[in-house]
């Protein structure tokens, strides 16, 4: 089940996180409610592109569509995180990049590094950028944004 954590911190870029309980992708546990925050925040960014470091990413992979949020992780939503990381990276080159492995892992201790993989959790990539995208406010109400999927709208309590 999906997890809100609240930061106590007036200098967090992130005032909450969105957290999936188990892994989402290739190899990953894929809980149908991990899945579905997972999809929404890969299709939050493709729906509010981003201009990183002057150029504009859709996270929408060539030839390809927006990604469906249906709580299914199948090979469209493994492209689909395969290629967020591999896009969000490109405009990180001297930051600290994620794991290639079209994957995301959960977040089990308080630290923003896997203890699989020692790189960047892209939990909080996609939290990151989706906040970039869409401005804190309406981070704050991710509830009330359309393609926020029904499902999840009694996950979250504060």
């Amino acid at each position: 089940m999906p997890k809100l954590k609240l930061i106590d911190s007036a200098s967090s870029m992130l005032p909450i996180i969105y957290l999936i309980d188990e892994s989402v992708g290739r190899g990953g546990a894929n809980r149908r409610k991990d899945v579905l925050l997972v999809q929404f925040f890969i299709r939050m960014l493709q729906d509010q592109p981003q201009k990183l470091d002057g150029e504009q990413y859709n996270f929408i992979p060539g030839g390809g569509r927006q990604l469906r949020i249906d709580g299914i992780c199948g090979e469209q939503t493994i492209r689909h995180i395969a290629y967020f990381k591999n896009e969000h990276d490109k405009t990180n080159a001297a930051g600290q990049r994620m794991h290639h492995d079209a994957r995301v892992d959960a977040m089990k201790t308080g630290n923003p590094y896997g203890a699989r993989t020692g790189s960047v959790l892209s939990i909080l990539r996609l939290n990151q950028d989706v906040i970039a995208s869409i401005g804190v406010e309406r981070f704050r109400r991710l509830h009330a944004e359309r393609l926020f999927p029904a499902e999840l709208r009694d996950e979250f309590y504060i």
